[in-house]
């Protein structure tokens, strides 16, 4: 029974913990690689609010150590200041051989995470422990409001280079903003200034031009999207939408359909083939085809 304790100490860092870094709080990246363990259970003590949800939370570390000390397995203990560790690091500590326990530090020399046997973790403060490194990016610490936005920025970069490796065309990483959960199929090219947040999953071979904005957006493959706004809707495959058209509430876009300029889509289906000129507001219906201009507010 593999577990793992975040300890968050006081108010000020429970507000730092909830810090939002590319749509995320601070704590969500270090749950995120936690779960990924496959752990038994994580365990939140201290300081903690109902926002953070996935965990069981005690007041005292001491009431989590009392839950597991009579169960196989090992804990690791940790706070939620380094989002950049991964799965990989907490797995290394787990699967140390070490039976007293090891200490994984950062790059100023500080502990930043602890491994123990159940059986071990009242004796916490007098175990002699193993000391193991971490590299120098994944040790990155934050302390306040400032390094929130240092470490915003690794994670951007790790995130884009991560796209870029997997074949995404990726015009200008420094001034393009894609979230953690964010899926996006090769040979996709992604102009300057775009921004895919939520749960986004986007096919092969679109272009997204500079100011597009997607959010919880599924999108098949070879569309055009230029500087426009989509959010929580379909867009199937071969369109030209844009630019500044606003899609939004459960659209669906079907295959080969043009939206012109400033065109507004809201809770509609607009079929296969149909094109919808310049400056149309749809709203509310059910299924829109063939061409459409001016149609406001239909049924």
């Amino acid at each position: 029974m593999n577990s793992a304790i975040i300890f968050i100490k006081n108010e000020y860092e429970l507000n730092l913990a909830k810090s939002f870094i590319l749509g995320k709080m601070l704590i969500e990246y270090t749950l995120r690689e936690l779960n990924r363990l496959d752990l038994d259970k994580i365990y939140l003590c201290g300081a903690f609010d109902e926002s953070i949800r996935g965990v069981i939370k005690y007041e005292s570390v001491r009431d989590a150590i009392n839950d597991l000390k009579d169960n196989e397995g090992k804990c690791l203990l940790l706070s939620p200041f380094y989002p950049l560790v991964t799965k990989r690091e907490y797995s290394n500590l787990l699967n140390s051989e070490d039976a007293d326990g090891a200490v994984s530090i950062d790059a100023d020399g500080a502990c930043a995470f602890f491994m123990l046997p159940n059986n071990r973790l009242e004796d916490f403060e007098s175990i002699d422990f193993r000391f193991l490194d971490v590299e120098v990016e994944q040790s990155v610490r934050v302390n306040n409001t400032l390094d929130v936005i240092k470490v915003s920025k690794l994670i951007q970069d790790r995130i884009n280079l991560k796209h870029v490796l997997s074949g995404v065309k990726i015009l200008d990483p420094n001034n393009t903003y894609i979230s953690q959960d964010v899926v996006i199929d090769k040979n996709t090219v992604i102009y300057p200034n775009t921004v895919i947040e939520g749960k986004c999953l986007i096919g092969k071979n679109n272009v997204l031009t500079s100011g597009t904005y997607l959010k919880n957006v599924i999108m098949g493959n070879d569309n055009r999207i230029k500087s426009s706004y989509i959010t929580n809707s379909m867009i199937c495959n071969r369109s030209n939408i844009g630019p500044y058209v606003h899609i939004h509430r459960d659209c669906e876009i079907m295959d080969d359909v043009v939206i012109e300029a400033h065109g507004q889509i809201k809770k509609s289906k607009i079929d296969k083939f149909s094109k919808i000129k310049a400056n149309t507001v749809v709203e509310y219906s059910t299924v829109i085809s063939g061409t459409v201009e001016d149609l406001e507010n239909s049924d």
